[in-house]
């Protein structure tokens, strides 16, 4: 079964991937394979980002400043669908890679713009987590973020409320990991029937 999981950023995403982890499903996280492309000096992202942006995106080491290319995207909605359009291709292929290598057949796929990136129709089942405005900007200011950061990278994807609506199944996680990992689990026993 290929699940795919998505959510609105700072909902829980990663701690539902944890939990499904702990559940023997393999897990595929489209975030963790964006950041390995940053960092991966082959992946040609240097170029085609000092191509398109300029060296104002280069970091001292040579690398790509990332929060330096966050602030041009969710500033810039052209900009962000230029991201989009150069990370999306690789991050389907590492997915269908997955996929194909999955020997048990129990794959999570967490990919947080999965509707934006139209991919709702590659997975057999989408769950979507959610969690309220407050408990998004909560979550997020405790990772550094300042409001102005928060409101960007929130009303740049879609809801929260759109991704639960539109999803096959929903975890709410806006109480306790408690309750979640309980919600995770009833969601694993229906996935696995």
């Amino acid at each position: 079964m290929i699940v795919g999981l998505t959510g609105g950023i700072g909902c829980g995403k990663s701690t539902v991937s944890e939990i499904f982890k702990a559940l023997n499903w393999t897990v595929f996280d489209a975030d963790g394979f964006c950041r390995g492309v940053y960092s991966d000096a082959g992946s040609g992202v240097v170029d085609a980002f000092r191509n398109h942006w300029g060296a104002a995106v280069i970091d001292d080491n040579g690398g790509v400043n990332k929060s330096v290319v966050a602030d041009i995207v969710f500033k810039d909605r052209v900009e962000l669908k230029w991201l989009n359009a150069w990370f999306h291709p690789l991050v389907f292929n590492a997915m269908r890679q997955e996929v194909e290598s999955c020997e048990d057949g129990m794959l999570l796929c967490d990919v947080p713009l999965l509707y934006e990136a139209g991919w709702e129709n590659d997975f057999d089942v989408v769950i979507s987590v959610w969690a309220d405005r407050d408990v998004q900007y909560k979550r997020l200011a405790l990772r550094g973020w300042n409001p102005e950061e928060i409101e960007c990278r929130i009303d740049n994807q879609l809801s929260s409320d759109e991704k639960l609506k539109r999803a096959d199944l929903g975890i709410i996680n806006k109480y306790s990991e408690k309750i979640l990992y309980k919600q995770c689990l009833e969601t694993d026993r229906k996935l696995r029937t």
